[in-house]
């Protein structure tokens, strides 16, 4: 989403600072996780809202793939088939909050950086996985003291299509509440999680 910003002059001599912000503990905590009043229903609206954008970006049909968390597989993961990241976008986006490369499209929805850091509302770490070219390259994001730290864990050929794979694990206690909150957010989509009929524009993951 285009965002417009409105810069005034100053005129004369005047002193002047630009305002900083000291990224501790409190703070990253403050604009990450304690934004959400729902936290679990901002990671489901924030990672799909992503995948969305990741495929109109380059113009490709929005198609995703959607994991919920069972007992067996206890994570959240959203796939989308859209553009990906090379790896030093993926350092520069994911290391810097406020971060994106959405601002100069009015076809996007995310614009504010903030969105991709949303799986910290629930866990402590995730992992991305790039598609691109036919390489498969895994990240994990985690908190290092409070403070987020990333690692790029190790690249592999693979067959896939490009996009990008975010993946979040999921507290035994949340797992219902996931489901329940993806069927009510899932509601405005021609699809629904528990469906059996996969619509083209996404697919879910059995």
């Amino acid at each position: 989403m285009r965002l417009h910003n409105s810069n005034e002059a100053t005129e004369g001599n005047v002193a002047q600072q630009n305002f900083s912000i000291e990224m501790n503990e409190v703070m990253f905590d403050m604009l990450s996780a304690n934004i959400y009043t729902d936290r679990i229903s901002s990671v489901i609206r924030e990672l799909v809202a992503n995948a969305t954008d990741g495929c109109v970006m380059v113009q490709k049909p929005v198609e995703f793939d959607l994991h919920l968390p069972t007992m067996l597989e206890p994570h959240f993961s959203v796939r989308d088939y859209g553009g990906s990241m090379t790896k030093e976008l993926v350092f520069e986006l994911y290391s810097t909050m406020g971060a994106s490369t959405k601002r100069n499209s009015n076809e996007a929805i995310g614009a504010l950086g903030i969105g991709k850091l949303s799986p910290f509302a629930i866990a402590e770490s995730f992992t991305v996985t790039t598609y691109i070219a036919n390489i498969a390259t895994v990240y994990h994001i985690t908190k290092n003291k409070g403070i987020p730290s990333i690692s790029l864990l190790g690249s592999a050929t693979t067959p896939e299509e490009d996009g990008v794979l975010v993946s979040v694990e999921v507290h035994s206690e949340d797992m219902n509440s996931f489901q329940r909150k993806a069927e009510f957010f899932f509601k405005y989509y021609n699809y629904q999680p528990s469906d059996c009929n996969i619509p083209l524009k996404v697919k879910a993951i059995d």
